[in-house]
């Protein structure tokens, strides 16, 4: 192998320091967060226009910090009163939540009472209001068509009630919706069913969302839209 008669010489890697002359930074605008006003900053991090901003920005970032813990811990509340909750309770709500879906369909659709096809009263100043969502098949003796949309219909609160109505007027208003062979679907042998918690907080949530959804999708008006309305015509 040959070898170099002289070595190769290396020299240092010696970095230049800038001119402090030449260094300058440029302001830039920018427009403060607090009162907007416009004004020249050299640090990009800062967004106010004076110190007196700058403090109300500061104390607007605690607030925001102190309502997104306090919102942080009402869910953990929420969550915990739920999961402490009966079986019963969690039953109660989640059929709460299916019946108003029921109505809120019903009404929608223009359906009359399922019993007797009379109007139903949907703005009535009774309390619990003067419509049901009555089960064709109750709830005692089939639990599992508990939450079955086509068991259950917007019904007057009097045919709803004892002596209020006939099985025969309820089966023919439900035939005459349904048809026969839907009806004797119902009517016919079903499993025992054994509703859990988290089922129970399923229906809750599903049919809660149901509603909101076909709530949005009609616009369903207030009850003082009609006279407002009415007004606006004369």
């Amino acid at each position: 192998m040959l070898k170099r008669s002289t070595p190769i010489k290396r020299s240092p890697l010696v970095r230049k320091a800038p001119d402090k002359a030449t260094l300058t930074i440029k302001p830039r605008k920018a427009k403060c967060k607090h009162c907007g006003a416009a004004f020249e900053r050299f640090d990009m991090r800062k967004t106010w226009c004076s110190p007196e901003c700058g403090a109300q920005l500061a104390l607007k970032a605690l607030e925001k910090k102190r309502q997104e813990k306090t919102k942080a811990e009402k869910r953990e509340d929420a969550a915990r009163r739920q999961a402490m909750k009966r079986p019963g309770e969690l039953k109660a709500e989640a059929q709460a939540a299916f019946n108003a879906f029921i109505r809120e369909r019903d009404k929608q659709a223009g359906h009359g009472c399922i019993c007797c096809g009379k109007p139903l009263d949907w703005w009535s100043d009774t309390p619990g209001g003067k419509v049901d969502a009555g089960h064709f098949m109750s709830r005692g003796s089939s639990p599992a068509l508990a939450f079955d949309e086509r068991n259950v219909s917007a019904q007057r609160k009097a045919c709803n009630r004892p002596g209020g109505t006939t099985r025969d007027s309820f089966r023919a208003g439900m035939v005459a919706r349904w048809g026969a062979a839907v009806v004797e679907e119902l009517e016919g042998p079903h499993a025992p069913k054994q509703y859990r918690a988290d089922e129970f907080r399923r229906i809750k949530a599903e049919y809660t969302a149901k509603l909101k959804a076909l709530k949005a999708e009609h616009k369903t008006p207030s009850r003082n839209s009609g006279a407002q309305l009415g007004a606006c015509a004369i």
